[in-house]
């Protein structure tokens, strides 16, 4: 690449970028000069439109891709919901075998709650992952013809998505671990060439642990099935940030993006 072509990518990702911020921006003042209750007015429906907005006005014409079409979409996202109902249950048990964490009660009639946040995070994780891992991954990918390079700049996109969430500065491991999320997700949208998979890990991960087992979801109390107290370090149990902040996810997540690498291994790189 030379330096004229490097300069004009870095000049086309800025300007779309600045766009993208701009127009969801834009739409944001709309929804709030609409009269329409309160409940409704949210930031993924306005993340959803302009992303296929800006999508359409960039990326379709040079053949970029969301992701979204998958003649294997069911096995993917299948294999998603496991991995990330897995990996969280993986985690409350060894915060509570080390004693990090103690359930105080379990409220069995919060289950309604468990189908309303169903839906939910079926919206947010399809929403993000259009998106970020949609959206962000194709035009980074499309400029420098590299997925490592728009796997770790969708992550820090990712990671500062969620930055303005409630505990997110307590200890460094929130944000460490909101970026290795990202990593992990941007894997799986790169090696299994769709976001399904992705969004099957992130609907299970977050829907589990707090519908289920009664964390923070990013810092946000969730109405859950078991209520859980953090009894620990606030670098293992994640304190008010919940499991997210925890050493321990920092750990699992390592060991699952080294682990979704080597299964598709045969692949010599990740691809669009």
């Amino acid at each position: 690449m030379t330096k004229t072509s490097h300069a004009n990518n870095i000049y086309q990702i800025l300007l779309q970028l600045v766009i993208t911020i701009c127009g969801i921006l834009l739409l944001s003042m709309i929804a709030f000069f609409i009269p329409i209750p309160k409940q409704y007015i949210n930031f993924f429906p306005i993340l959803l439109f302009a992303t296929i907005g800006l999508y359409f006005l960039f990326e379709h014409k040079h053949g970029g891709s969301l992701g979204f079409r998958d003649g294997k979409w069911l096995k993917n996202v299948s294999i998603g919901l496991i991995f990330g109902m897995v990996s969280i249950t993986i985690i409350f048990l060894i915060l509570f075998s080390i004693e990090q964490i103690a359930v105080t009660k379990v409220q069995l009639n919060t289950w309604p709650y468990f189908f309303l946040y169903l839906f939910l995070f079926s919206i947010v994780a399809i929403q993000e992952e259009l998106f970020i891992r949609g959206y962000i991954m194709s035009m980074f990918n499309r400029y420098y013809n590299n997925s490592w390079v728009a796997i770790i700049v969708s992550s820090l996109c990712f990671a500062f998505l969620h930055s303005q969430n409630p505990g997110i500065f307590t200890s460094p491991f929130p944000m460490i671990n909101i970026f290795l999320a990202g990593i992990l997700l941007g894997v799986m949208r790169s090696y299994s060439k769709s976001i399904w998979m992705a969004v099957g890990f992130h609907l299970t991960w977050n829907h589990f642990q707090g519908v289920v087992y009664g964390f923070h979801v990013s810092g946000t109390p969730i109405p859950s099935i078991l209520v859980s107290k953090e009894k620990g370090h606030i670098m293992l149990n994640g304190g008010s940030f919940g499991i997210e902040g925890s050493a321990v996810t920092t750990l699992l997540f390592m060991v699952s993006i080294c682990l979704v690498v080597f299964t598709y291994r045969k692949q010599k790189t990740p691809t669009e």
